[in-house]
């Protein structure tokens, strides 16, 4: 799985949108191990070993072991991180 990653003002996030409505966009926090964080604001990685957790109703993911890729294939708006993960909207249980 690639996800498209950032840097922000209060730690690392990657967006959600819904297919059908582009205007219809989640951000979900991310969170490394110690000392694991990337060493750019912005990176590609494939996350290896991760877990999801929640606090205070907000989904975040715990990212343990991950590897750098590349995102010049990343297709599209980087944004939208199912399409990298290549997941087609009809394989979703929830559509």
């Amino acid at each position: 799985m690639k996800l498209f990653i950032n840097k922000g003002q209060y730690g690392w996030y990657t967006t959600a949108r819904n297919y059908k409505d582009k205007d219809d966009k989640s951000f979900v926090n991310l969170h490394f191990a110690k000392n694991t964080e990337p060493m750019d604001g912005t990176e590609c990685i494939n996350p290896i070993e991760w877990g999801l957790n929640c606090y205070k109703g907000k989904t975040g993911i715990t990212i343990f072991k991950y590897e750098v890729v590349d995102n010049s294939n990343m297709g599209g708006d980087k944004a939208d991180s199912y399409k990298s993960a290549d997941i087609k909207p009809e394989e979703l249980p929830f559509y």
